[in-house]
């Protein structure tokens, strides 16, 4: 080999080695052998996923919700329970009822399923079925829930001014209650009277109360208007929509108007008159009635007679 292609060589094999430590400087890979691996979904199903199961009944039904949250962030949420092995048990404790359920959708790991009516108390136990493709894993579940009653919103009271004027905003107290006392809420309380709206949200613990103040409403025209207060957007969903709004009228009026209906400038007192018959005989009062009549009128003090 010639002393020129000698040289060629090394400085070929230099280069390589420059391009070589320049890609592991800048951290570039060379090809899959060299990716960083990410870690797997552990096997064990306690280090994998976690089970929630709630049940809230009602006159319209119950529903069953099923949540699996991941422990790790190595595991995927289910979009699919593979199957869901439902328990119902009686009030006294007793198995009333067992029911399967296969690949129920489960968005973002939670899953909805409405049941027939259950009675406030009783037990559930759902065994769940939860298989993943990337690593092919199959993880079993077991939760359990005491079905309790959906809430109830209620508009208590609306508290307002009788009266105002025109130029006098006035504060409007919306008092609300939730009823049934098992579970809390959270909902849109709406404050509207004619095209006019005003909105807040509000969460009510079970059993709780809840004031919401709506400060600075402006009634601009002279007229009676009313105010109504309307619950919506409950969530979980309510019991009884028929208790979720009340109303009230306030009567609003101009200044002038106010004066227009002044009808005289200073008053000059009280005045009585005894009717003609109330001492004859032909139209007797009850006896002893005179005495306790004459008493009241001295009492009263009156400044005007008139003599018929």
């Amino acid at each position: 080999m010639s002393n020129q292609r000698r040289r060629l060589l090394r400085v070929l094999r230099g280069f390589a080695f420059l391009v070589a430590s320049l890609m592991l400087t800048l951290g570039v890979e060379s090809g899959p052998a060299s990716a960083i691996e990410q870690p797997a979904c552990p096997s064990q199903t306690t280090e994998a996923y976690t089970i929630d199961v709630d049940a809230l009944t009602g006159p319209g039904g119950a529903e069953l919700t099923v949540h699996v949250e991941p422990v790790t962030v190595a595991c995927a949420k289910p979009e699919v329970l593979k199957k869901i092995e439902l328990k119902r048990f009686a009030l006294d404790g007793s198995l009333a009822s067992v029911k399967n359920i296969n690949d129920e959708p489960s968005p973002g790991g939670t899953a909805r399923i409405e049941l027939a009516k259950l009675e406030r108390g009783q037990r559930l136990e759902a065994n769940v079925l939860v298989q993943m493709d990337a690593p092919a894993r199959t993880y079993v579940l077991r939760g359990q829930a005491i079905a309790v009653l959906r809430p109830d919103l209620a508009v208590t009271a609306v508290q307002a001014p009788a009266q105002t004027l025109v130029t006098r905003p006035i504060d409007v107290v919306a008092e609300l209650s939730e009823l049934n006392g098992d579970t809390a809420a959270s909902a849109t309380v709406t404050l509207s009277w004619g095209s006019e709206a005003l909105s807040q949200t509000v969460e009510i613990s079970a059993g709780g109360r809840a004031s919401i103040r709506f400060p600075g409403v402006h009634l601009a025209t002279p007229v009676p208007v009313e105010l109504t207060v309307l619950v919506s957007h409950v969530h979980p969903s309510d019991t009884d929509a028929a208790n979720n709004s009340r109303s009230e009228t306030v009567d609003v009026t101009e200044l002038e108007l106010a004066r227009s209906r002044l009808l005289v400038p200073a008053l000059g007192g009280y005045g009585a008159q005894f009717n003609q018959h109330v001492f004859a005989n032909i139209t007797a009062a009850p006896p002893g009635s005179l005495t306790d009549l004459e008493a009241k009128v001295i009492a009263l003090e009156p400044q005007l007679v008139r003599i018929f």
